[in-house]
């Protein structure tokens, strides 16, 4: 599975209306009645990981197959992972984290704006409106509902990469490349963008470099130490 589809998946199920519950099963995604899923916050991962269907509305369907991954938690899903770090200044989008103790895990997405508020991790929580939902991780690992959030929830301490996943054809600059600096030239000169209200990196990266989750090239090569951008920013785009 690639990077992008892990993602897209995540992203489907956070729009659905599902449930936190280990009611059933292995708790992953079991489909109710009423067209809800269940989930809890480690086997949102591994359901994914292992091939869930989110389109499929069967009564009683859930992920049965843990062949990929094994029925594990956070902790096994990183013993299967690479570049495992802490320092969350450079975590990519595709990662999975684990939180203080071991107790929960969640998945960097990149910055998404809904209704006027930045989100960049997909989780399910029993805390907050416990279901599969958007949050934020700021590059200290302090976990937060959203950007800009007044309230602190603890720490995400480790992240790494599945090794299930791979990174998409095309994407420069992917979870195990390094993203080097162009040398400018006459034929190569930086094309520059005025940040607007509103723009995040993974939308300027997205109409610039044709993919959202390239967006830690325009950080890099900006020598960024923050993913907030303010208007009238000048950036740099990477050729």
């Amino acid at each position: 599975m690639t990077l992008k589809d892990f993602i897209n998946h995540l992203i489907n199920i956070v729009n659905m209306p599902t449930y936190y519950s280990n009611k059933y099963p292995n708790n992953l995604g079991f489909v109710h009645s009423d067209g809800r899923r269940s989930f809890d916050c480690w086997n949102l991962i591994k359901a994914v990981l292992n091939g869930y269907d989110e389109n499929n509305k069967t009564e009683g369907y859930y992920q049965r197959d843990l062949s990929k991954t094994g029925d594990v938690t956070i902790d096994g899903l990183l013993k299967n992972s690479h570049d495992r770090s802490s320092d969350f200044s450079k975590i990519k989008p595709g990662a999975i984290m684990k939180y203080t103790g071991g107790t929960h895990a969640g998945t960097f997405v990149g910055e998404h704006e809904i209704a006027g508020k930045l989100y960049n991790v997909i989780e399910c929580t029993a805390s907050w409106d416990k279901r599969v939902l958007w949050s934020w991780v700021d590059a200290d690992g302090t976990r937060r509902h959203y950007k800009g959030c007044t309230a602190k929830n603890g720490m995400w301490v480790e992240y790494g990469y599945h090794n299930l996943l791979q990174a998409d054809a095309g994407d420069v600059g992917g979870i195990q490349a390094v993203a080097g600096k162009p040398q400018a030239t006459q034929e190569n000169t930086d094309k520059t963008y005025t940040v607007v209200k509103g723009d995040t990196l993974w939308g300027i990266s997205s109409k610039f470099l044709g993919s959202g989750i390239k967006w830690r090239l325009i950080y890099d090569y900006n020598d960024l130490n923050t993913t907030t951008i303010r208007p009238g920013q000048v950036l740099k785009i990477p050729q």
